[in-house]
């Protein structure tokens, strides 16, 4: 039974020969691919169901005429391909062409969010979108958004009124960029120095015009002054500044940078500053010596303008940094043959609030959470005392003119400073020297105290006025304590 339905399965079943296949897959050149119209689609099933109206026979393949009839059906679509031709050009004639006139570079790129920065309504906008560019690692972006900003602090009341909240922001943002160029761009042989120099100087001459502009100065924050500061001390100190074309006036321009930092800044915030970066100098064996010299040299610039800027000093503030200096670097640990200029250097600090202030010093005393162990307290004391012995001095020499008389005939009797040897007079300015060089100002005041003690009727004071009054302030104290 399964054998008679297997063969009526084949008697019924219609398959087309592959000829027919062929032929109607046949293609004339002329006939569109993508269009083919309703006629051919109607002769297509009428073909289809002849061919399933033939009777079934058995399954056969027509191979013949089959290559001529695949070439019929490729050839009118193999695409024909052509060579270019060269343009036929008189290379003498190329060379008689005119130059090309190239514009001149721009030292300082196009503003281009200038527009919107003198536009109010959008002024915040382009401000933070300027902002986030003075982040970048590109030295063309960087450029350009210094640019802007610097053209925007030139106008002094818009500067305030539109840069005035963000002046610790963009401190940052220099500050940020110093890093870059010393760490990064300086080290990366892919970048033209010359693009550093670039970015150097933009930024320097922004931030110059910043500090020159006192409201925007005054709102420098100590922290900031603290990040800032080193930054502009490490590029003076890059050596290699020095092998580039423009090096010397990038260090040139930093300094008066820093100089106006030191000067036009809060001076409460800036003396903090260099008090606790002198504290990390101290504390710290990575910190070269120049650093370090660097730093108290820009105290001592400060120093000679407390004179100057006491009503606008927090007095309470900076004694309680140099509370925290003097308790994590006690005199004590001043060993012999270290260098103790660092603690010099803040105890004249303290000298010049005492000669200033005087007993009402101890007034600003709020901060200091132990006085009783407190070595800034136990200074204060020992400098009040001393201010007012020498007071009494002074007040019984204008009380007593007899006795002064009288010591004025004394001193006739002996060789008075003006009539001191030449060879005597050489010893001394020697001996002042000495005094004046880091190196050998121990051995300088030890010869002094010697000088004095041979001499006692020449005056020190003429050479000592001679010099600074840094020199005369820590010296003095130096040589009593000596």
């Amino acid at each position: 039974m399964l054998d008679e339905r297997v063969k009526r399965t084949a008697k019924t079943r219609s398959i087309k020969p592959m000829g027919s296949i062929l032929s109607a897959l046949k293609i004339s050149p002329s006939v569109n691919l993508n269009a083919v119209n309703a006629a051919e689609e109607e002769q297509r099933t009428a073909q289809t169901a002849n061919c399933r109206n033939q009777p079934s026979g058995p399954l056969t393949l027509e191979t013949d005429n089959q290559e001529e009839m695949l070439d019929e059906m490729f050839k009118h679509a193999q695409p024909k391909f052509q060579m270019p031709h060269f343009v036929q050009d008189n290379p003498d004639a190329i060379l008689d062409f005119l130059d090309v006139a190239l514009s001149q570079s721009r030292m300082r790129p196009i503003a281009t969010s200038l527009r919107l920065l003198n536009n109010k309504s959008e002024a915040d906008t382009a401000v933070n979108l300027v902002m986030a560019q003075l982040a970048a690692q590109e030295i063309p972006v960087v450029v350009e958004a210094f640019a802007q900003i610097e053209e925007v602090l030139k106008e002094k009341k818009r500067a305030v009124a539109v840069l005035g909240p963000r002046v610790d922001q963009l401190l940052v943002m220099g500050a940020m960029q110093y890093r870059y160029a010393h760490n990064k761009h300086m080290e990366d042989e892919n970048i033209c120095k010359e693009d550093v120099i670039k970015l150097y100087r933009c930024v320097t001459i922004a931030l110059v015009t910043l500090f020159d502009n006192s409201v925007l100065a005054k709102q420098a924050s100590r922290d900031v002054l603290r990040v800032l500061i080193p930054q502009l001390l490490t590029v003076m100190l890059d050596s290699r500044l020095d092998d580039l074309q423009d090096g010397a006036q990038i260090v040139k321009v930093i300094n008066v940078l820093i100089m106006r930092v030191l000067q036009k800044s809060n001076p409460t915030h800036v003396l903090s500053a260099l008090i606790n970066l002198l504290h990390d100098c101290v504390g710290s064996d990575n910190v070269s010596d120049r650093f370090t010299d660097l730093v108290m040299k820009c105290l001592h610039k400060m120093i000679r303008m407390i004179q100057f800027v006491i009503e606008d000093l927090n007095i309470d503030s900076i004694l309680l940094d140099i509370h925290e200096f003097l308790k994590a670097f006690p005199s004590s640990s001043w060993k012999e043959g270290k260098d103790d200029t660092p603690i010099r250097t803040v105890k004249t600090i303290l000298y010049m609030f005492v000669e200033i202030r005087g007993e009402d010093i101890m007034k600003h005393l709020s901060l200091i959470p132990d006085r009783q162990e407190s070595e800034l307290v136990s200074y204060l004391h020992k400098l009040l005392a001393r201010r007012k012995k020498d007071n009494m001095k002074s007040l019984n020499k204008n009380t007593n003119p007899d006795d002064n008389i009288e010591n004025n005939r004394l001193k006739g009797n002996r060789s008075s400073p003006l009539k001191l040897s030449k060879s005597t007079h050489e010893a001394l300015t020697e001996i002042f020297k000495k005094i004046g060089s880091k190196e050998q100002t121990k051995e300088g005041l030890s010869e002094l105290y010697d000088f004095t003690q041979k001499h006692p009727e020449a005056d020190i004071e003429p050479y000592i006025q001679t010099y600074s009054d840094f020199f005369e302030m820590s010296s003095s104290v130096e040589f009593s304590q000596f």
